[in-house]
């Protein structure tokens, strides 16, 4: 199911309001993008606050290749939502094609465990996986500009969490 940008961000916040957090993923391109969303969560992005849970599921070498190894690639972030998660966590799945076997194993183990997700893809995605789970798709449909415009989409994210979550206490 398409969500709009204001149920995107609506989502995010209720999460954080909830005592939850982001989780985020992807692969190449879309994995320093997971990155990013945290380091700028936890770091700082405009001004000087206090630091914000976040955690990327693609910065850990060790655990990546260990569950790689054991379990095969198609789980190394379905296996770390099953240890990592809190059940008031959201779950963002950068992905430019949204077909990649373990961003399709994490949101199914998502759904397993009923935590909220939503894929972040392009125009192209059409949402047709069989487990009818949400999606936010910019609009785009070349890899490099979805994920350029994945960036200006998460620097929009950390700007309500702030405004948001951070205002609010």
């Amino acid at each position: 199911m398409k969500i709009s940008r204001k149920e995107l961000f609506t989502q995010i916040v209720n999460a954080y309001k909830n005592g939850g957090s982001i989780i985020s993923c992807g692969n190449g391109g879309s994995a320093t993008q997971s990155n990013h969303l945290a380091e700028e969560l936890v770091g700082r992005y405009k001004k000087d606050r206090r630091p914000i849970r976040a955690l990327s599921l693609t910065g850990d070498a060790a655990i990546i290749t260990c569950i790689a190894n054991d379990y095969g690639y198609e789980n190394i972030f379905s296996r770390q939502i099953e240890c990592m998660a809190n059940k008031n966590d959201i779950l963002l799945c950068f992905s430019t094609s949204g077909k990649s076997n373990n961003i399709i194993n994490v949101i199914k183990k998502a759904k397993e465990i009923k935590l909220e997700n939503i894929l972040i893809t392009g125009e192209n995605y059409c949402g047709n996986d069989g487990f009818d789970s949400q999606y936010y798709a910019v609009n785009q449909i070349e890899g490099r500009r979805i994920q350029e415009e994945h960036l200006v989409l998460i620097h929009d994210i950390i700007d309500e969490i702030e405004i948001n979550i951070l205002q609010s206490d």
